[in-house]
């Protein structure tokens, strides 16, 4: 999958409603150090600024340093496994439960300006 900053959150409007719900969450963290290259992690894949595809094994051993700075809450949302962690320490983001949570709200605030009317 390609690096997608344009739709970091992705919103899609409400039919019959003046609302728009948040439908997905595509953080993404962007590393810098000194004259090197940034490199930005998104969804566990690894990205120069131009959005070309780096592999793993061309990781500079700084960015690894940078990325235990990350507290693991972050990590887990770009999908970043530090060497040694497993897939099964890395949990997936619960986008949609967010969003449900965001259509519950709003519903619950239709209803309240409903019944003072």
């Amino acid at each position: 999958m390609p690096l997608n900053l344009n739709k970091v959150h992705n919103y899609e409007k409400i039919p019959g409603k003046h609302q728009v719900s948040l439908r997905e969450v595509t953080p993404y963290v962007r590393f810098v150090h000194e004259d090197d290259t940034p490199i930005i992690v998104q969804k566990g894949a690894f990205y120069s600024d131009g959005g070309q595809r780096i592999k793993k094994t061309d990781i500079p051993p700084w960015f690894w340093e940078q990325a235990k700075l990350i507290n693991k809450e972050k990590r887990e949302r770009i999908g970043l496994m530090l060497p040694g962690e497993t897939k099964k320490e890395v949990k997936k983001t619960p986008e949609k439960e967010a969003s449900e949570l965001v259509d519950e709200i709003l519903g619950e605030v239709d209803d309240l300006a409903e019944s003072t009317r």
